[in-house]
């Protein structure tokens, strides 16, 4: 059975919730996120989960370069590593679920639902490192 996790405690559930917490200061929602691929690597093995976060989870204190940018929007690659269970179910274009993170003993679970498609990664770890975390400009036709 899923241990219950606070929405705002999920970072404490990766392996190194540091990067998260640097950027963010309290963990953003993956309430509404919009899966932008989903993919499987043979080593470890790995799913990475590429999301972007609602535009309200938008750091309040950005790192300097994303402020001078102008940036509006996070982008996260979440990575499930030691991959135990991978299940996906129908698939659309622009999927936007509310992310769900728990633990199962010392596994990890990774679900997120629509009505057309659904995803459930049960996995050794999770981590989103520096080079998973990304910003840039969305709307005025720019950004994703």
């Amino acid at each position: 059975m899923p241990l219950r996790v606070l929405p705002s405690e999920w970072p404490e559930l990766l392996a190194d919730p540091r990067t998260i917490r640097a950027i963010f200061g309290e963990a953003p929602s993956l309430d509404q996120v919009e899966l932008h691929s989903i993919t499987l690597r043979r080593d470890g093995p790995t799913v990475a989960l590429n999301v972007v976060l609602a535009e309200s989870e938008f750091p309040p204190f950005p790192p300097r370069k994303w402020r001078e940018a102008g940036f509006n929007r996070v982008a996260l690659e979440i990575l499930c590593i030691g991959v135990r269970a991978l299940e996906i179910r129908g698939l659309e274009t622009t999927p936007i679920f509310d992310l769900k993170i728990a633990a199962e003993g010392r596994l990890r679970r990774v679900r997120g639902a629509t009505d057309e498609m659904m995803i459930n990664i049960t996995a050794d770890f999770l981590d989103v490192t520096n080079r998973g975390v990304s910003a840039y400009l969305h709307g005025n036709g720019c950004g994703r």
